[in-house]
């Protein structure tokens, strides 16, 4: 629960996860791994994997293998199962979940299930890495902009300005930050030098040298600079930062 009462879901309404990949790369003591691995996972679990599957890359020859290092961790087997797949190589062994994702609990199972039947085979001599990946589709209204790369990559040096071009008054910046922020406070006007009415960014310059000026609004970039200052202090405070 959240201070707001409100509960944090647990799972999205629409799974955007197409797969979950959990990944060890290793070396062994003994040669053909890729050949042994398979028969002996199969044999410890054929239930689950009742099928298994010989990939392009087994095809390959070992010399060509051998000497391009992209090529050492591409699997040549595969134990498929439903939904989890097992994929396997001279140098890597692989743990997949395609959707629907099974959740984090059955499947850190799996990969702990995996990992013990590999240790008892003996043939994973020297772990090198282990690795874990998430392959999501989120759809978008509007694709994203690349254009603010250009201001990154290019050998332009500034200074530009990148802010909202929209114009807004003192009294209104703080309505704004006052509702993002779910407060009501009083406004104090001193007296002094009145200054300017209103503030905004004049972008003329990275339009013309980029040809980049911001989409979003005003509001939409506090709300986003809001909800991360908020997180730094909750962070620094040690309490959970609320949405």
């Amino acid at each position: 629960m959240t201070e707001t009462g409100k509960s944090v879901p647990k799972r999205l309404r629409k799974e955007p996860l197409l797969e979950a990949i959990w990944e060890i790369r290793f070396t062994s003591d003994r040669e053909s791994v890729a050949e042994l691995l398979p028969g002996l996972i199969y044999k410890a679990i054929d239930i689950e994997f009742p099928k298994i599957e010989r990939l392009p890359a087994a095809d390959l020859p070992s010399a060509i293998v051998q000497q391009d290092a992209k090529l050492r961790y591409v699997p040549t087997k595969r134990l498929e199962g439903s939904p989890y797949s097992i994929q396997i190589g001279e140098h890597v062994v692989s743990l997949s979940c395609r959707r629907p994702y099974t959740g984090w609990g059955n499947f850190e199972t799996k990969i702990m299930e995996l990992a013990e039947i590999l240790k008892a085979t003996s043939l994973v001599t020297r772990p090198e890495r282990f690795s874990l990946k998430y392959i999501d589709i989120i759809s978008l209204t509007e694709s994203p902009s690349l254009k603010p790369l250009r201001l990154t990559r290019s050998a332009l040096t500034g200074p530009f300005n990148i802010g909202s071009e929209e114009m807004v008054a003192i009294n209104r910046l703080a309505d704004m930050i006052m509702g993002i922020a779910g407060k009501q406070l009083g406004k104090k006007h001193i007296p002094g030098p009145l200054g300017v009415r209103g503030r905004n960014s004049d972008n003329r310059l990275i339009a013309e040298k980029l040809g980049w000026k911001p989409t979003l609004s005003l509001e939409h970039g506090l709300r986003l600079t809001y909800a991360w200052i908020k997180e730094q202090v909750d962070k620094a405070q040690g309490r959970r930062s609320v949405p």
